[in-house]
Parts: C-alpha cells; sequence; structure tokens
C-alpha cells in the first residue's frame, strides 16, 4: 500500500519516515498520514498556540480594564462637572 503524507506530500514508510525528496502530485489511492517531519512542526505548532491564545486573550482582558478605567475616570469628572453646576 503506498502512504503519503497529507502536508508536504512524499511518499513515506509505514514508520512515518520519507522515503521521497521531492513532494508528489496527491496520490488518491495512497493512504495519507502524516510524516514524521510534518508531525513535530504540527506539534511544535498545537504547543506554542495555546501560549499565543493565551497571551491575546490576557493583552484583550488588560485592554478591557484600561477601557472600563477610563470609562470609570470620565463618569467620575462628569459626575464632578455636574455637582459643580448645581
Amino acid at each position: 500500500m503506498l502512504r503519503q503524507c497529507a502536508w508536504c506530500l512524499r511518499l513515506i514508510d509505514g514508520m512515518g519516515k520519507r522515503i521521497s525528496n521531492v513532494p508528489l502530485p496527491k496520490l488518491y489511492e495512497a493512504s495519507h498520514g502524516m510524516c514524521n517531519i510534518c508531525g513535530v512542526l504540527w506539534m511544535k505548532q498545537v504547543l506554542e498556540e495555546p501560549l499565543e491564545t493565551e497571551e491575546r486573550a490576557q493583552g484583550s482582558a488588560e485592554g478591557t480594564v484600561g477601557t472600563s478605567e477610563k470609562a470609570r475616570q470620565e463618569v467620575s469628572l462628569a459626575t464632578g462637572a455636574d455637582a459643580l453646576l448645581r
């Protein structure tokens, strides 16, 4: 049975080792798994992605806190201005 990496399109053996040096056109009769190299790259991406997502979430939360603080300051200023006008 032919095996071909679904990501890089190189032929692979039963253990996921690349046996072709160049990508081939997609072989529809092949079993499409993932070669070892693409598997390692995918794992790196998966393991780094949650950290980046968490950092983005923290940045957004900090932005929200800043926005809330700014809104509170504006309300406080408006309340103070109303008190002066009375």
